[in-house]
């Protein structure tokens, strides 16, 4: 039976994606429900906590990357969507992406001018 609210249908996510992450070994398809899951509330940090297990199992930071960036494009508030380029700029930093990453911190100050992590992290 479908749910009605939002964390309802969070729900339903999660348990569509644990099976398929651990029923039948299906971590792409656990990803892509995870990614539908984050598309509907960006905010939830669970969802971000599942999703970054699942990358970390895959190895997907990039498939990881890409969709925390395009969450952040429509986050419904500019913390949300710097809390989001700053896990982008830690995977991009992980990977050696410097240019990329310094570029993400100059984006998180466009929205977060006081940021201490990023102006640490571009000092």
């Amino acid at each position: 039976m479908p749910a009605d609210s939002k964390a309802g249908k969070l729900r339903w996510h999660y348990r569509a994606a644990e099976v398929w992450e651990t029923g039948a070994k299906e971590l792409t398809r656990a990803f892509d429900v995870l990614a539908t899951a984050l598309r509907a509330a960006p905010n939830n940090t669970e969802t971000r906590d599942r999703l970054f297990q699942v990358a970390s199992t895959r190895n997907e930071w990039d498939r990881l990357a890409l969709l925390y960036d395009g969450a952040a494009d429509s986050a419904g508030s500019a913390e949300a969507a710097a809390e989001l380029l700053m896990q982008v700029a830690t995977i991009r930093a992980t990977q050696g992406r410097l240019r990329e990453t310094e570029s993400l911190y100059r984006r998180v100050l466009g929205m977060r001018p006081n940021d201490v992590r990023a102006r640490k992290a571009l000092e």
